[in-house]
């Protein structure tokens, strides 16, 4: 072959001279023709393994590519999920900082005595939107405020009001509750006549899992403490009550579980402590029994029957006792 190559170099371009033994393949009986035109194919095969050697590593790039952007936004979703966990979570202790200090000034009111006036100008400046005023605070004829506040914001609404397939929304509900904490509601309500607190009633409900296999809806605790002149009659016809009256007249403990249709929970348990504090009750007891204790709200446990009112929940495991020593005996 190279003999040939140096006979025809001379006055012949080798480019040229193949073309034209391209365009004479029909003399096949030339060995050098045949030998080139093996050569040809040769390198027509060599050129497809060239390529298809090129398409693997494209193949190969992509696939590299594609892992890494895999790779990249699992991170990105990682590090958004923390951030917006850690932020609801913060802002979830910071309210629940907020209700507690509410609940202390709350605890403390006295009714007849306590300024409703400046309770109004402190509260107006710290809840601000979540404050509703009826009437003016030095009206004679009577003024009342209530604060409400969710945590996290509307989530009742959002998660048992929609219309779409109700696993769906308690999946999203539950996610939510995962990166949120613990769902709560703080009210009040403070009434005040002739310049000074007349009345004053807070409620606490706090979301938790219904422990029971066959309730697809979750739970709620309550937690209600009310300052009345006058206790009521319904509620003085339940047996506990008579009990209670023999043992302290001046308020009452009620502990139990109903099952309600609302439309921040249709259909789910409740496990209520609700408290009734006479105007003639003692100052140490109305204070006691007024105690609310929020720190289950940012903890890991769920909250339990007794932890959001735990001396009134004390209260009424010594009055259960007392009552059943009295049967018995």
């Amino acid at each position: 072959m190279e003999d040939y190559f140096r006979v025809v170099s001379p006055g012949w371009p080798v480019r040229r001279k193949l073309s034209i033994i391209g365009e004479n393949r029909h003399f096949t009986n030339d060995p050098v023709l045949s030998e080139i035109a093996c050569l040809q194919q040769l390198s027509s095969f060599s050129q497809f393994s060239i390529h298809r050697r090129r398409v693997r590593c494209l193949i190969q790039k992509m696939k590299t590519r594609s892992r890494r952007v895999l790779i990249e936004l699992a991170v990105m979703f990682v590090v958004s999920v923390t951030a917006g966990t850690i932020y609801l979570r913060l802002q979830q202790h910071l309210l629940r900082s907020d209700v507690q200090r509410t609940l202390i000034v709350i605890q403390a009111l006295k009714v007849g005595a306590s300024p409703v006036c400046q309770l109004f100008s402190e509260w107006k400046d710290q809840w601000r939107s979540h404050l509703a005023v009826d009437g003016k605070c030095d009206d004679p004829n009577g003024f009342s405020m209530d604060i409400n506040v969710q945590n996290p914001p509307h989530f009742w609404p959002t998660c048992y009001d929609s219309q779409e397939p109700l696993f769906i929304v308690l999946g999203a509900c539950r996610v939510y509750e995962l990166l949120s904490g613990n769902p709560f509601v703080f009210m009040v309500r403070v009434e005040g006549v002739q310049h000074v607190v007349s009345r004053k009633v807070t409620q606490v409900f706090v979301l938790v899992p219904d422990e029971d296999p066959n309730e697809h809806l979750p739970a709620m605790i309550t937690a209600t403490a009310e300052l009345t002149a006058k206790f009521s009659p319904r509620e003085e016809q339940r047996p506990s009550a008579q009990q209670q009256r023999l043992l302290h007249p001046n308020y009452r403990v009620f502990v139990g579980e109903s099952r309600l249709n609302a439309d921040f929970m249709p259909g789910g348990r409740v496990f209520f402590t609700n408290v009734k504090v006479g105007t003639n009750a003692s100052s140490a007891d109305s204070e006691r029994l007024f105690w609310f204790d929020l720190s289950c709200i940012t903890r890991m446990r769920w909250c339990s029957r007794g932890d959001l009112m735990p001396a009134a929940y004390r209260q009424y495991e010594r009055d259960l006792r007392d009552s059943t020593a009295q049967t018995q005996h």
